[in-house]
């Protein structure tokens, strides 16, 4: 059997898997694998499999690179601190009171937090408060958790483990604390909510981590949603507008009138991007993912600009967890979660930082993710019933994938394709 060894981890418990990581290899270059490969896969039903590789290899809309990914070396350094804490008594005390929606000791979170213990014990209240559910089932509090214990198992700082526990603050709870506590609404409230309920001391990091269009995509889908119809004769007939290119930018245009603050600027960027986008289906998917792109742009120019690239780190590290626990998530999620942490990889090798713990968390994540898309290609590849199917989806996979398999391949090319859904 061919020698797999430079892109597939050693250990591979099955000849069918590693016959499947081979395969995957051999699609991507464009090459017929061998008989034995293909045996052992697809046994009688090889004739067919070959058809629908010379099927999938014509397809106008696939794109592959030239620049094969190889299988680099995983550091492991957020992995292995956070598994040698695991059974620590004061991470897993924590763990059960967060999990279980309690108050945490304060003892134990002065220990982990120092002086902003309070603050984090009040974020996880106010997840728990405004009932945020994460896809796995499980309160939005245990994100923000697992991130700081991460932070923390791995030698953060205070304010770099409080920060992490406030990482998605802004996104999730603006709408929720402005409501709770009288503030400002829409989006010309972001500073006035940010200096409130946002520790000073964490402001820099939480400011660079937090995805700003995605609280301006937010605001003009509340609007376009509640914006009353009338009918002739001027009585209010129905409620809701559709999330067209158009309505968008007749959403955006007052914006610039409004004082926005520190959001102007994103307001302009998302006028300007969805001036220049095609209109058309799953137009709010493509608009979110080209300003996501715009987003790791953005917070790699602010972090490069302040010389300090902990909120770079740190997004990273919320990129490494979220692939953690891809599994609970829809398969089409669990594609985009890795086009994410690639375009942070991708843009992260373009920093050039001479800041090893960043480097070698860039490295973590790139093989994290390299290892994902060769395992959910694969399970595919070897399933025992509906093989046709299965195979084809396969294909379909490798397809999506790209991106994490080509290193010349745009993390833009997926999103533009009918099967964002």
């Amino acid at each position: 059997m061919e020698d797999i060894n430079e892109f597939m981890e050693k250990d591979l418990s099955s000849l069918n898997m590693q016959a499947a990581y081979t395969f995957i290899r051999y699609v991507l270059l464009k090459k017929y694998p061998s008989y034995e490969i293909l045996n052992i896969l697809f046994g009688k039903r090889t004739k067919h499999t070959l058809h629908a590789l010379e099927w999938f290899w014509k397809d106008q809309e696939l794109v592959l690179g030239n620049d094969l990914r190889k299988k680099g070396i995983d550091p492991k350094e957020i992995y292995n601190p956070r598994l040698k804490y695991e059974y620590d008594p004061i991470v897993d005390e924590l763990d059960f009171f967060v999990h279980t929606k309690q108050k945490p000791p304060s003892d134990l979170m002065k220990i982990v937090f120092d002086e902003f213990s309070e603050n984090v014990s009040s974020v996880y209240d106010y997840y728990v408060e405004a009932n945020i559910i994460r896809d796995s089932g499980l309160p939005a509090s245990t994100h923000a958790h697992n991130l700081a214990m991460t932070g923390y198992a791995m030698g953060f700082d205070y304010i770099g483990r409080a920060s992490l526990a406030y990482h998605d603050v802004p996104e999730d709870l603006f709408v929720f604390l402005t409501k709770k506590y009288g503030l400002k609404t829409g989006i010309n409230g972001y500073d006035e909510f940010f200096d409130k309920m946002i520790p000073k001391k964490l402001h820099m990091n939480v400011n660079a981590i937090t995805n700003k269009y995605d609280l301006i995509i937010s605001a003009i889908d509340e609007e376009l949603k509640n914006t009353l119809l009338y009918s002739k004769d001027n009585k209010p007939e129905s409620k809701g507008l559709t999330f067209n290119k158009n309505n968008v930018l007749d959403v955006l245009e007052p914006l610039f009138n409004n004082d926005a603050g520190s959001l102007d600027k994103y307001v302009g960027r998302t006028y300007s991007i969805v001036y220049n986008m095609e209109d058309g289906e799953f137009f709010k998917e493509r608009l979110k993912w080209a300003c996501y792109r715009d987003y790791i742009q953005d917070m790699a120019d602010t972090c490069v600009s302040n010389n300090d690239f902990l909120a770079y780190d740190m997004k990273g590290i919320d990129l490494w967890y979220n692939g953690i626990g891809r599994e609970t998530v829809k398969r089409w999620n669990r594609v985009k979660t890795s086009l994410k942490a690639m375009t942070w990889v991708n843009k992260g090798y373009e920093i050039h930082t001479n800041y090893a713990p960043l480097n070698n968390h860039i490295m973590e994540v790139a093989e994290n993710n390299l290892g994902f898309a060769y395992d959910f290609v694969a399970k595919d590849l070897i399933r025992s019933i509906f093989r046709s199917a299965f195979t084809f989806r396969a294909l379909n996979n490798i397809k999506q994938l790209t991106p994490v398999f080509f290193t010349d391949v745009d993390t833009d090319y997926t999103i533009k394709k009918k099967d964002v859904a």
